[in-house]
């Protein structure tokens, strides 16, 4: 009985953060500037300096996170050189500059040491590296992951444990084939996926944090891919995309599509193709959302976040991208992990 009291008063608190941050936000609306852009047509060869759509200011100005609007018909640029840049809305000349490397910044590099000794990783996943944009954020999230969490056990288990639901939703269903990935590449795919399954559950838990009950009403998303037979190499690369319903895909196929296209066309025919159009990939996602489920639990944080809405936008559009990402990630590495253990054996 106390436990369900104790969920009851959670989510109580819960509804009176939400309320709280929706009157938080409607009061930024009303009173904010909105710059609103009207772009019938822009047909630019090269840019080589700066190019920004909307205001530049050399000053910090107090309305610099008003609402901007962009009406756009056509836009096209033919080429942006090395040094050039683009960019749309409100933006500082500052901002230009490329973000501070990490050995250059005492917090940033202090944090990233944090965090690879905590998930027990040798390299920093990138999630952290996104954050590092605005480092205010990170720091944030780096303060509720190191009170949350003071070793690395759980992450080590959680990890243990989408390895099972993989070997057991995907493994059995993969076809051999006859092509073999280097020694070296198939150490970066099992780091890989060691890492993405390490961020998963720091996500879950971030997202219970920020976006309470998100992962409860999420849907993975699924598609099939435009061309039913791709041919070329950039066909399959794109037809991958579309199944997993992806912006891009990970690096290590990225190295396959230049240095290895066969094993790329390999895989997706043998094992990507095949187990997509039948009830693997739904299953995978399906024990992996109970699993996220399971190893979260409800956040007692109903303190608003001390940053400004558009570095709260921030976070949660990089919570959301990441969230989705690792889950397809771990899950296309795997099965190219696969190509590697199968020629072993």
């Amino acid at each position: 009985m106390m436990q369900y009291e104790q969920q009851i008063q959670n989510l109580k608190q819960q509804i009176e953060y939400l309320q709280g941050y929706i009157h938080y936000i409607n009061q930024y609306i009303h009173y904010s500037h909105v710059y609103e852009y009207y772009i019938k047509k822009v047909k630019i060869g090269n840019v080589s300096g700066v190019f920004q759509l909307g205001q530049l200011s050399e000053y910090i100005t107090i309305d610099r996170e008003g609402i901007h609007r962009f009406y756009i018909d056509d836009i096209t640029i033919r080429n942006i050189t090395e040094k050039g840049k683009v960019g749309v809305g409100l933006t500082e000349v500052g901002q230009f500059e490329e973000v501070e490397d990490e050995e250059n910044n005492e917090i940033v590099k202090e944090i990233f040491e944090n965090v690879k000794l905590l998930l027990a990783l040798d390299e920093v996943p990138s999630f952290f590296q996104a954050l590092q944009k605005k480092e205010d954020v990170l720091v944030i999230v780096w303060d509720l992951i190191e009170e949350r969490w003071n070793n690395s056990q759980i992450f080590n288990q959680f990890y243990e444990k989408v390895l099972y639901v993989l070997n057991k939703a995907i493994l059995p269903d993969i076809q051999q084939n006859s092509n073999s990935l280097s020694y070296e590449l198939s150490i970066e795919l099992a780091d890989n996926i060691e890492q993405q399954a390490k961020t998963l559950l720091v996500l879950v838990q971030l997202m219970e944090d920020f976006l309470p009950s998100y992962t409860q009403k999420y849907n993975i998303s699924l598609s099939t891919p435009k061309q039913e037979y791709p041919e070329t190499i950039k066909q399959i690369r794109n037809a991958i995309k579309d199944i997993l319903v992806l912006p891009e895909l990970p690096d290590t196929y990225k190295e396959l599509e230049s240095d290895h296209p066969d094993i790329l066309r390999s895989v997706y025919y043998k094992s990507i193709k095949p187990l997509s159009e039948g009830e693997y990939f739904k299953t995978y996602f399906q024990e992996i959302y109970g699993l996220i489920n399971k190893e979260k639990y409800v956040s007692n944080n109903t303190d608003p976040i001390g940053i400004s809405p558009e570095k709260q936008t921030f976070l949660f559009s990089t919570l959301i991208h990441f969230f989705n990402k690792c889950q397809k990630d771990i899950l296309l590495e795997y099965i190219l992990l696969q190509e590697y253990k199968n020629n072993v054996s």
